[in-house]
């Protein structure tokens, strides 16, 4: 039974930075050219559609978690099946967003420190954000948001002052026409990170009081949206598509050019927190749902969470080397591989059968 509440501010918020997470870090794709930005608005638009997508199927068992809720809508054998997918693909989702931000680290202020003691050092954050619950993890966000906000406002803000972008570089727009914008919008674009909004059906039944979660979402991903479209704009003025598309983090070295009467200089640092913090949460979002997931599917009490999250944090830094030590491998699976053959099934086609499935039920059983 679910005893923990967050609000629909809080909500709002953890969408946002589940949102920006990697997005941030990794940035999109640059194959779409000088309009690779259009990927991002076609892609945000894709993501209102599943979000809304995802809370029509939450509201046939509004108060059940998304491990509970395909149990009563396929029966408890395929349920129990499907809930276990879930939990490993909420669990491989962590372990894949970890390996990015530890490999950030590794890349920057941490150069020559093992991949593992950096997840382990990331894992012992999560996991007693973990232990502490959903409550805690959104408080904490409500209280980390604003300064994410500022910090990131004000380092946009110098790349213009300083004069860096110059708009030519986006010019011609569609120079490669709509063709790679469609094919890097499907899978891409749209489940990554829009798609990966499905873990919060893990979380709609904590909500308190009479919270819309649609609007709240939509607002959310109108939001992460906006401030994606602008980050992208702003790298592309800066370096130019064919120059992106070599950066290992977009981002961070646009912004490592600010140089302002050689007062304003080297934010690498603050900007590698920022990162930081959005990574946080995005793995604990991730983490969290796998872990309350396993709670109920197998029934473990609540009094034994402490031994369940620290099992499942070693074998979340294990699964992290395995799959990230090759940083180069990495990010090949990640952006051309785990789109169209783990996003997809998982937050598109299954959801689509459980809505048709549950309609099917409440019409035979209303």
């Amino acid at each position: 039974m679910v005893t923990e509440k967050i609000n629909g501010l809080q909500l709002f918020i953890m969408i946002l930075l589940l949102e920006l997470g990697s997005a941030v870090v990794l940035g999109f794709t640059f194959e779409a050219g000088n309009s690779s930005w259009l990927v991002i608005i076609m892609s945000t638009l894709g993501g209102i559609a599943l979000y809304v997508l995802y809370t029509h199927l939450s509201s046939y068992h509004p108060t059940l978690l998304l491990t509970q809720a395909v149990r009563k809508i396929t029966g408890p054998v395929i349920g129990f099946l499907i809930a276990i997918v879930y939990i490993g693909y909420f669990f491989y989702i962590a372990a894949r967003v970890l390996g990015d931000f530890s490999n950030l680290l590794q890349l920057t202020i941490l150069q020559g420190t093992p991949l593992l003691v950096v997840a382990g050092a990331f894992t012992l954050m999560v996991g007693i954000a973990s232990y502490l619950g959903i409550e805690v993890l959104a408080r904490t966000a409500e209280v980390l948001f604003p300064w994410v906000i500022v910090f990131g406002g004000l380092f946009l803000f110098f790349v213009y002052i300083d004069g860096l972008p110059d708009f030519r570089n986006l010019q011609p727009i569609l120079d490669k026409g709509w063709k790679p914008i469609i094919d890097t919008t499907f899978p891409q674009g749209l489940t990554f990170p829009f798609g990966e909004l499905i873990v919060f059906l893990m979380f709609f039944p904590y909500l308190a009081g009479s919270t819309n979660i649609t609007r709240v979402g939509i607002m959310g991903v109108i939001m992460s949206g906006i401030i994606l479209t602008i980050t992208q704009v702003t790298i592309l003025a800066v370096h130019g598509a064919e120059t992106a598309k070599l950066l290992t983090i977009p981002l961070l070295e646009t912004i490592s050019l600010v140089n302002i009467q050689d007062i304003i200089q080297r934010m690498d640092p603050l900007v590698i927190i920022t990162m930081i913090v959005l990574g946080f949460f995005k793995i604990a979002l991730f983490f969290h749902a796998a872990i309350i997931g396993m709670h109920e599917t197998f029934l473990i009490p609540r009094s034994k969470r402490i031994w369940l999250v620290s099992g499942a944090g070693i074998i979340l830094i294990i699964i992290t080397y395995m799959i990230s030590h090759d940083y180069v491998r990495h990010i090949f699976v990640g952006l051309e591989i785990v789109p169209m053959y783990v996003h997809v099934p998982l937050q598109i086609i299954l959801p689509v059968l459980l809505i048709g499935i549950a309609f099917l039920r409440h019409k035979i059983n209303p």
